[in-house]
């Protein structure tokens, strides 16, 4: 926590600067009546001082749990500020009470040192209201408030209560109110706490899948918020935020146990592009296209079928409704076919000939739905995947590129026929030998 140790410094000064004040002046002499009266005025201001704390206190908790999330509450109930400081002022106030019961007009000179300790924890009292201010403001801070909530997250708490709800909500009201910074650290804390429990040695397949699949949900939920919201920051950063959670333990574990943990972030990912595109969004449909991607290329990598298929399948899915309108189909076009292509290209290397067969399918899918694209734009397109089917035809040595090599062969032949209707400027004759050669 990071508080200026000014605040703190504020009370210890002022009691010193006070005692000083005292030896120096020597105002330890006073009569019995000036001191009842002095005291009286000082417990008096106490209890009002510390009845005004309590009560806005009180109502600031309110509204932060008003404003973000009833488990808030705990928050402020857990914190030591306001259990110290009611203790010192009742300290504080008995004290002084006690003093103006014992003080003599006949023996004052006995009485001096405890009518002195009352003043200076008087001083002292409110003196600490300057630390305790700055520690409210800080408390109140929607960040604090994730902060310490998120500190309750572990593996038995997910599991058993659903610890992740009071983060989200504070989110949801973030993203309400176009609190971007704030929804956007409430999503890093998820994250970044969802991959720290995931990568632990001790969770096991079951708990991994059911913590990353409540999660799944209520992230899908927000995004599904902010797509009709059409608010693409938050919609990317969710996407972010699940594909983070999705490569977790993927990375560093034996993958094919936590396959499930992987699909389902491709599918939620899947969903809320899919929305995002019908919705007619631009941005957030390709940042969810990139993350697939970059999914579909772990998944390749460490051979999970049907992850990596999970990806293919919802970047074609998004990319189809991308590419059915020619004027937006240009903005990232090239993201669509490069994630395909990668995609593809680990598949190939790993020998996935049913998830390289299908990359090559979606990709000549894809370029058949982009026809009516303009020429420059297709032409990149219709280039960037003829050279991919080509290597994979030339390539003919490796017998688990069959399928994949067929389905080239396939959409090659429809693909020469968009340039020759399109007139497109692209040279396809080593492509009609390629294929003059399988057909021979």
């Amino acid at each position: 926590m990071k508080n200026p140790r000014l605040t703190y410094v504020i009370p210890i000064v002022s009691v010193i600067l006070l005692l000083l004040v005292f030896f120096k002046c020597s105002l330890f002499s006073s009569n019995a009546d000036s001191a009842r009266y002095m005291l009286s005025a000082l417990v008096q201001s106490e209890a009002a001082i510390i009845a005004i704390v309590i009560t806005l206190s009180l109502v600031a908790v309110q509204l932060a749990s008003a404003s973000y999330s009833p488990r808030a509450i705990q928050v402020f109930k857990k914190a030591p500020d306001l259990w110290v400081l009611t203790s010192l002022y009742i300290v504080a106030i008995a004290s002084g009470l006690a003093v103006l019961k014992i003080v003599d007009e006949s023996h004052m000179s006995d009485f001096e040192p405890f009518i002195a300790l009352s003043y200076f924890l008087g001083i002292f009292c409110f003196t600490l209201l300057i630390p305790y201010i700055y520690r409210m403001f800080y408390l109140l801070k929607p960040e604090t408030i994730i902060n310490k909530l998120s500190e309750e997250i572990d593996i038995d708490s997910l599991t058993e209560e659903d610890y992740l709800r009071p983060i989200m909500d504070v989110v949801r009201s973030s993203l309400m109110k176009y609190d971007y910074e704030t929804a956007r650290h409430g999503l890093r804390i998820i994250e970044v706490k969802m991959c720290y429990i995931l990568k632990k040695k001790s969770i096991g397949k079951s708990k991994a899948e059911a913590i990353s699949k409540s999660a799944y949900k209520k992230l899908y939920r927000l995004g599904l918020l902010a797509v009709g919201r059409e608010d693409e920051y938050s919609i990317i950063d969710i996407i972010s935020c699940i594909k983070g959670i999705g490569k977790a333990p993927i990375v560093e574990k034996e993958s094919k146990i936590f396959e499930e943990v992987i699909s389902g972030a491709s599918t939620k990912i899947g969903y809320i592009g899919r929305t995002a595109a019908k919705k007619g969004l631009l941005m957030s449909p390709h940042s969810a296209i990139m993350a697939l991607g970059e999914l579909g290329r772990l998944s390749g990598s460490k051979m999970l079928d049907r992850a990596t298929w999970v990806a293919e399948h919802y970047i074609w899915e998004i990319g189809k409704i991308i590419v059915e309108d020619a004027e937006k189909a240009t903005l990232g076009i090239q993201v669509l076919f490069g994630s395909l292509k990668e995609i593809g290209t680990v598949a190939m290397e790993n020998g996935m000939e049913n998830e390289a067969r299908r990359a090559a399918k979606y990709l000549g899918k894809l370029v058949i739905e982009a026809r009516n694209m303009e020429d420059q734009e297709l032409q990149i397109v219709v280039r960037d995947v003829m050279t991919f089917f080509k290597e994979i035809l030339k390539d003919d040595t490796d017998k688990s590129l069959r399928g994949p090599r067929l389905t080239a062969i396939k959409y090659l032949r429809k693909i020469i026929r968009i340039v020759k209707d399109r007139k497109l400027d692209i040279d396809i004759s080593e492509t009609r030998r390629l294929l003059a050669q399988f057909e021979g």
